[in-house]
């Protein structure tokens, strides 16, 4: 749904409703539609790592180890870091669109019930989203050193660069394993948790539609 042609017209609604809104109002409603194209676009992305990820799973069957496995297994990676960063950027926008929107001159004309659900939700389904996008993000520090190496390993001696089981992107970062999902199931959750943030937002393209006192 993220793709359908009404997201595209709600982003357009709600740019306009902006316009409705005095000038030293308008910077925080602006970062709203902002965060809310920018979720769209990491969920898309998202996905597209998803399918990587499966179609390297099927090439590398199809391969003896080397040299062609390894190139597949290096592109599987690719989504799975990808995957991993798309995750952390959606995280980041979500929270800020929930900051701008209570400081905005939108606070209250929107569902504020749905919108205080999806950071919990959200946390609930990626947890150590930023996390794992630091392990990513640093993984040449989990060998740099042995005293850094042992930093990075759990309290079980476990330590991973980079490790995958079944669908479940894995590192080890600060004595913890991280991790990242990329599933059918977890695309679907991302997209309900955009979906819903930009329905919060009806009550704000309603009164616009009804004119422009109505959404300022």
């Amino acid at each position: 749904m993220s793709d359908d042609p009404s997201v595209i017209r709600a982003f357009d609604a709600l740019e306009r409703a902006t316009q409705c809104l005095p000038l030293d109002r308008r910077a925080d409603s602006l970062s709203i539609v902002r965060q809310l194209r920018g979720m769209r676009q990491y969920l898309g992305e998202y996905v597209a790592d998803c399918l990587l990820f499966d179609w390297t799973s099927q090439e590398m069957r199809r391969f003896p180890p080397i040299p062609e496995f390894e190139l597949r297994r290096a592109w599987k990676l690719v989504a799975c870091r990808d995957a991993a960063m798309n995750v952390y950027h959606f995280g980041n926008a979500l929270d800020a669109l929930l900051k701008r929107y209570f400081t905005s001159a939108w606070k209250d004309k929107a569902d504020s019930a749905v919108l205080r659900t999806l950071q919990p939700e959200f946390e609930r389904e990626f947890p150590g989203w930023a996390l794992i996008r630091n392990a990513v993000g640093h993984r040449a520090q989990l060998y740099k050193s042995p005293a850094e190496a042992q930093r990075h390993t759990t309290p079980g001696n476990l330590w991973y660069q980079e490790n995958i089981i079944n669908r479940t992107f894995q590192m080890t970062w600060e004595g913890t394993v991280v991790s990242c999902e990329l599933s059918p199931e977890k695309s679907r959750k991302l997209e309900e948790i955009f979906i819903n943030a930009l329905r919060a937002f009806e009550p704000i393209l309603a009164a616009s539609a009804s004119g422009p006192t109505a959404a300022a």
